[in-house]
């Protein structure tokens, strides 16, 4: 993309979708499930400092319980 970020994984109707992984310029990154272009199921969110969070997501929100 054109402010750094990329992503890799599948896609499906132009919008991402199934497992992929998303990158951000910052250094954070998403590895998970999409769904019509938003995390959605189960991922992992690693921030820069390598902060993590595992758990559940719904419509590109952290959803339900987490570790």
């Amino acid at each position: 993309y054109s402010d750094g970020s990329a992503y890799y994984g599948e896609w499906r109707g132009g919008r991402m979708q199934g497992r992929g992984v998303f990158l951000w310029p910052s250094g954070d990154r998403y590895e998970g499930e999409w769904r019509d272009g938003l995390e959605s199921g189960t991922g992992t969110f690693v921030l820069a400092d390598g902060s993590t969070y595992y758990g559940s997501w719904q419509g590109g929100q952290m959803h339900g319980k987490c570790v």
